[in-house]
C-alpha cells in the first residue's frame, strides 16, 4: 500500500514572538486539524522535514509532536510517519476551549446556586475508615 503524501506547509513560527516556538507549532497544527484542513488520516512531514521547514531544532519539533500525541490528536510510528488520528473537539487541547463563550452565549445559563452542603462532605469522610484510609 502506498503511503499518503505529507501535507504541504507554507508557514513558519515567529522567532520574535514571546510564545515558545514549540507552542507556536502546536497551535498551528492544532488549528489546521480543528479547522478541517487536515482531516483524520492526514500524514505530516517527517520530523527532519518539519525542522527544516520551520527552521527550528528537531528537539523543538519533538516537543510539539509529543504534546499533540499526549492529547490523542496525532500518532507517530517509526517508519510509519505521523498521522492525524483524531479531530474530535472534546479531545482537543484544553486551553483552546473557550467555555466562557458558550456559557455567555445564552444557550447555557450560569448556575450560581450552591449544590453541595457540609452534610454531604461529612458522610464521605465517615466512609474513609471503612476503606482503609
Amino acid at each position: 500500500m502506498k503511503k499518503a503524501t505529507p501535507v504541504q506547509i507554507n508557514w513558519k513560527p515567529d522567532k520574535n514572538n514571546p510564545v515558545p516556538l514549540y507552542q507556536q507549532i502546536v497551535d498551528y497544527i492544532y488549528q489546521k486539524i480543528s479547522s478541517g484542513d487536515w482531516p483524520v488520516g492526514t500524514r505530516l512531514p517527517s520530523q527532519r522535514a518539519l525542522a527544516e521547514q520551520f527552521n527550528v531544532n528537531r528537539s523543538t519539533i519533538t516537543s510539539a509532536l509529543d504534546e499533540l500525541t499526549a492529547f490523542g490528536i496525532i500518532r507517530s510510528g517509526h517508519g510509519a510517519g505521523t498521522l492525524v488520528i483524531n479531530n474530535t473537539w472534546g479531545l482537543m487541547l484544553p486551553e483552546f476551549q473557550k467555555w466562557e463563550k458558550y456559557v455567555t452565549s445564552g444557550s447555557f445559563m450560569e448556575n450560581n446556586q450552591t449544590i453541595q452542603t457540609p452534610v454531604l462532605f461529612r458522610a464521605s469522610y465517615d466512609l474513609l475508615p471503612e476503606f482503609g484510609y
